[in-house]
């Protein structure tokens, strides 16, 4: 079996025995379909593509071990995507009846000037020429008149939901409303011309969507004897609606996760149907979708959620690779005043092994200025001190502690591990060992409300969040799982300012590269999985021929 992936459009048609063909099974065709056909008779010379799609919301099952559960998906955006294979596709004049927005602006451009006496209808020629589209001689004469508002009104009616966004792309879309019904009529807006003529050619259609562009709810249980089906049906039973919505946001992921038909980790494809033209054929043939695609979630991800702590759901979340903005925040949270209150939350910036020396200073000595502190230990550990409120800062640049700690070490750990920042921290590491500091800065912002939307920034706060998170608690972090396992919990009980010094072409990451790569992963994904560049990846896989 070999795989043909012309023009980007990939694992969406597989070629079998070189004439025949098969598409992949479809999310459900009550969620999501699409219709594809042509009427012409001379294909070999090209034929025009007509198009449909439909989209509507229905229950879907769901399987997890012998758990199986229903929930109701729906749809509010989509992208519909024509590719061929062995085939050019050529734009065709889109009809005046289904004018695009560029041109409906064009128009309300002039129907502003039309008391102005101007010449209307050299505008209305400009307007035709950048949208690249043509309008009916009658329209054009109503420009003038009042009546062009009701025409602009009329055209929006018959076309507002679709817009061909690029020369292969329609984007689906009512205004953040759900779709219902055939959102895409019958339209023509290609024409396949085959490259070859001693060989099958064809076209393929898909539905893709983002995961902010679809909704699953409403989840239940259906049955299940297994332990994870006991404690599904638990939450699904419970009063606990805030985290049974989270459970939604899990399973949609999970599933799209599943639906994902190429490495664009953006987009998920939930149906597809194709064309194909043989040589030897005089018809076109339809190659409809092989039926409904039974969704096989990881049972390792659910229980990773069912497990983790009151209170840390989001956190669960984020460390399972959901995007932080897809995450609704709690009924009530008040992102202003969790900003400011997290100007003194805790939120490490340097060594914690600094800290409890720069501590053991001040127990065993009168007020030390904090030039004497900063010079030693680095204004971060003073900052770190402050936010744990176990130092004071006075007058004359003065530091000390109102206390004499017996035990510096415990007190330190203590008062770390009791701050929010740390608990969030140790919910993701629980949720997923191999999370990146980015994910971890994601869930940590996510609790306490702070913008941390530069890569920098995140990556510098990840990075001391998790310093101070392993030093508290160094088995949160897989040492079998994860290369860099032993250099991170090193580098956290260090003063080190930046964990560099280690080398990630080790031996255990060359033979993980090397069975990815047998298994057929891509390179891309190998790289993505081991946290590595593609030049990194290369020197790794290069070390496994040594």
């Amino acid at each position: 079996m070999s795989e043909e992936n012309a023009n980007g459009i990939q694992d969406q048609v597989i070629l079998v025995r070189d004439d025949d063909f098969f598409v992949p099974r479809c999310l459900d065709e009550h969620v999501a379909s699409v219709r594809l056909w042509t009427t012409s008779n001379y294909y070999n010379d090209g034929y025009d593509l007509r198009v449909s799609a439909f989209f509507g919301t229905e229950r879907v099952l769901i399987s997890v071990e012998d758990l199986e559960l229903s929930t109701k998906i729906s749809i509010q955006k989509a992208e519909v995507v024509v590719e061929g294979f062995s085939s050019d596709l050529v734009v065709l004049s889109i009809p005046s009846t289904q004018l695009s927005e560029i041109t409906h602006k064009s128009i309300e451009e002039v129907s502003e000037h039309k008391n102005t006496g101007g010449n209307t209808s050299g505008k209305v020629s400009l307007s035709e020429e950048k949208a690249g589209l043509s309008l009916s001689g009658a329209f054009k004469r109503e420009l003038g008149q009042q009546s062009v508002s009701k025409q602009i009104i009329e055209a929006k009616k018959i076309r507002s939901g679709w817009d061909l966004i690029s020369d292969r792309t329609v984007r689906v879309y009512q205004g953040g409303q759900t779709l219902d019904g055939v959102e895409l009529p019958e339209v023509a807006l290609w024409r396949a011309v085959p490259k070859h003529t001693d060989r099958a050619t064809g076209v393929a259609v898909c539905v893709r969507v983002r995961e902010d562009w679809i909704t699953f709810e409403g989840t239940r249980y259906e049955k299940g004897k297994s332990p994870i089906a006991s404690a599904v049906g638990k939450l699904l039973t419970s009063e606990n609606h805030r985290k049974k919505v989270l459970f939604d946001i899990l399973i949609k992921h999970l599933s799209l996760l599943g639906l994902q038909k190429s490495d664009d980790k953006l987009q998920a494809t939930l149906a597809t149907t194709a064309i194909i033209v043989k040589p030897e054929s005089d018809e076109a043939l339809s190659v409809p979708s092989e039926g409904r695609v039974s969704l096989q979630l990881p049972s390792k991800s659910i229980y990773s959620f069912l497990d983790a702590e009151d209170g840390q759901e989001e956190a669960a979340l984020v460390a399972l690779g959901v995007p932080k903005h897809l995450i609704p925040p709690e009924p009530g949270f008040n992102v202003s005043s969790a900003s400011i209150r997290g100007n003194s939350e805790f939120l490490p910036r340097g060594s914690p092994i600094d800290a409890v020396n720069a501590l053991k200073l001040l127990v065993n000595s009168e007020p030390v200025s904090k030039d004497l502190l900063s010079e030693r230990f680095g204004d971060n550990t003073i900052r770190d001190l402050s936010a744990l409120k176990l130092v004071q800062r006075y007058k004359g640049n003065t530091i000390s502690t109102s206390d004499q700690y017996k035990d510096v070490v415990r007190v330190v750990r203590h008062t770390a591990s009791n701050a929010p920042s740390m608990k969030v921290t140790r919910a993701v590491l629980l949720a997923n060992s191999k999370a990146s500091v980015s994910e971890i800065a994601d869930a940590v912002s996510l609790k306490l409300g702070r913008n941390w939307t530069n890569a920098g920034t995140r990556k510098r706060r990840g990075n001391a969040l998790r310093r101070w998170s392993l030093w508290l608690e160094d088995y949160l972090i897989d040492t079998e799982a994860n290369p860099d396992a032993k250099a991170l919990v090193e580098f956290a009980k260090s003063t080190k300012k930046k964990i560099g010094g280690h080398t990630k072409v080790t031996p255990e990451r060359a033979d993980e590269a090397r069975k990815l790569l047998q298994s057929g992963l891509s390179k891309r994904k190998i790289a993505k999985q081991l946290n590595v560049t593609a030049a990194t990846l290369r020197k790794i896989l290069e070390a496994t021929k040594d």
